[in-house]
């Protein structure tokens, strides 16, 4: 499957560089943790356009309903998961922490092994950790 240059691999790339930049390290991080959501987000959309395009303009709940059939049951469940603590992460609120590097790092790995596994169909085993 090719991906765009404007693809996943390319947000992941942005992550990189925007958490080594000298950048005020809150905005980087919520910066981060939307461009790690919107990875999964384009890996999901290259997976439909390259083998179900009709679920390219299908709602992300439908499209992770429908995942398992095309990939590992538990490789689906962890991919929709990411994406779900990133969504939560993403959402600020007053009351909650910045995330912290290490969460970005570990999300960031995540992320990358999720993009693996959607291009390819395997991968190591996907790791979640929880959001701040």
């Amino acid at each position: 499957m090719t991906t765009s240059p404007s693809g996943p691999r390319r947000r992941l790339a942005a992550v990189d560089t925007l958490m080594a930049s000298p950048a005020d390290p809150r905005v980087a991080a919520r910066a981060s943790v939307w461009l790690l959501r919107l990875a999964v987000e384009h890996a999901l959309d290259d997976l439909w356009r390259e083998h179900a395009p009709e679920l390219v303009e299908s709602s992300r709940r439908a499209q992770f309903l429908v995942l398992p059939k095309f990939l590992d049951a538990e490789d689906a469940w962890r991919v929709a998961e990411l994406w779900n603590v990133l969504s939560r992460v993403a959402h600020h609120h007053a009351y909650e922490l910045t995330p912290t590097r290490a969460e970005i790092a570990n999300w960031r790995d995540a992320v990358g092994v999720a993009v693996a596994v959607l291009e390819w169909g395997v991968g190591e085993p996907l790791v979640i950790v929880g959001g701040s």
